[in-house]
Protein backbone atom coordinates (compact mmCIF):
# COMPACT_ATOMS: atom_id res chain seq x y z
CA UNK A 1 0.00 0.00 0.00
CA UNK A 2 1.46 3.35 -0.99
CA UNK A 3 0.28 6.67 0.32
CA UNK A 4 1.94 9.36 -1.77
CA UNK A 5 3.49 12.44 -0.20
CA UNK A 6 3.53 10.74 3.20
CA UNK A 7 -0.18 11.32 3.83
CA UNK A 8 -0.11 8.76 6.64
CA UNK A 9 3.58 8.12 6.90
CA UNK A 10 3.54 7.69 10.68
CA UNK A 11 0.95 5.66 12.53
CA UNK A 12 -1.26 8.00 14.54
CA UNK A 13 -0.46 11.02 12.39
CA UNK A 14 -3.98 10.78 10.92
CA UNK A 15 -5.34 12.46 14.06
CA UNK A 16 -3.86 15.72 12.76
CA UNK A 17 -5.78 15.49 9.48
CA UNK A 18 -9.35 16.90 9.72
CA UNK A 19 -10.72 14.81 6.86
CA UNK A 20 -9.64 12.93 3.77
CA UNK A 21 -11.11 12.87 0.28
CA UNK A 22 -10.54 9.58 -1.58
CA UNK A 23 -11.08 9.45 -5.36
CA UNK A 24 -10.73 6.31 -7.49
CA UNK A 25 -9.88 6.30 -11.19
CA UNK A 26 -9.59 3.72 -13.98
CA UNK A 27 -7.72 3.89 -17.24
CA UNK A 28 -9.66 4.07 -20.50
CA UNK A 29 -7.77 1.29 -22.30
CA UNK A 30 -8.76 -1.51 -19.92
CA UNK A 31 -12.05 -3.36 -20.43
CA UNK A 32 -15.36 -1.55 -20.77
CA UNK A 33 -16.91 1.48 -19.02
CA UNK A 34 -19.20 -0.71 -16.85
CA UNK A 35 -16.25 -2.82 -15.67
CA UNK A 36 -14.13 0.29 -15.07
CA UNK A 37 -16.90 1.79 -12.93
CA UNK A 38 -16.91 -1.31 -10.71
CA UNK A 39 -13.11 -1.40 -10.59
CA UNK A 40 -12.64 2.20 -9.50
CA UNK A 41 -15.40 1.85 -6.88
CA UNK A 42 -13.61 -1.22 -5.48
CA UNK A 43 -10.33 0.70 -5.40
CA UNK A 44 -11.92 3.62 -3.57
CA UNK A 45 -13.68 1.37 -1.06
CA UNK A 46 -10.49 -0.57 -0.35
CA UNK A 47 -8.57 2.59 0.52
CA UNK A 48 -11.42 3.72 2.78
CA UNK A 49 -11.33 0.27 4.43
CA UNK A 50 -7.57 0.57 5.00
CA UNK A 51 -7.92 4.05 6.47
CA UNK A 52 -10.65 2.96 8.88
CA UNK A 53 -9.45 -0.52 9.85
CA UNK A 54 -5.64 -0.28 9.70
CA UNK A 55 -5.25 3.40 10.60
CA UNK A 56 -8.29 3.71 12.87
CA UNK A 57 -9.75 6.79 11.19
CA UNK A 58 -13.39 7.60 11.81
CA UNK A 59 -15.37 6.93 8.65
CA UNK A 60 -17.24 10.21 9.07
CA UNK A 61 -13.91 11.98 8.34
CA UNK A 62 -13.52 10.22 4.96
CA UNK A 63 -15.39 11.05 1.77
CA UNK A 64 -15.11 8.78 -1.24
CA UNK A 65 -16.00 9.09 -4.89
CA UNK A 66 -15.21 7.32 -8.13
CA UNK A 67 -14.55 9.17 -11.35
CA UNK A 68 -15.44 7.85 -14.77
CA UNK A 69 -12.86 6.36 -17.08
CA UNK A 70 -13.19 9.57 -19.07
CA UNK A 71 -11.52 11.56 -16.27
CA UNK A 72 -7.76 11.08 -16.08
CA UNK A 73 -5.46 12.79 -13.58
CA UNK A 74 -2.34 11.68 -15.50
CA UNK A 75 -1.27 11.76 -19.15
CA UNK A 76 0.19 8.23 -19.10
CA UNK A 77 -2.74 5.83 -19.38
CA UNK A 78 -1.41 3.14 -17.01
CA UNK A 79 -0.88 5.75 -14.29
CA UNK A 80 -4.64 6.31 -14.13
CA UNK A 81 -5.18 2.97 -12.36
CA UNK A 82 -5.03 4.89 -9.12
CA UNK A 83 -6.78 6.14 -6.02
CA UNK A 84 -5.82 9.60 -4.85
CA UNK A 85 -6.33 10.49 -1.20
CA UNK A 86 -5.84 14.07 -0.08
CA UNK A 87 -6.29 15.79 3.25
CA UNK A 88 -9.05 18.35 3.27
CA UNK A 89 -9.02 21.53 5.32
CA UNK A 90 -12.29 22.20 7.08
Amino acid sequence: MFFGSGLLSNYGEHKLIPSISVTGYADVQTAYPVYNLKLKEERTNEIIRVLTILYGMDDDRISGKSMGDTVHPFEVNDSNRVVIAIDVEE
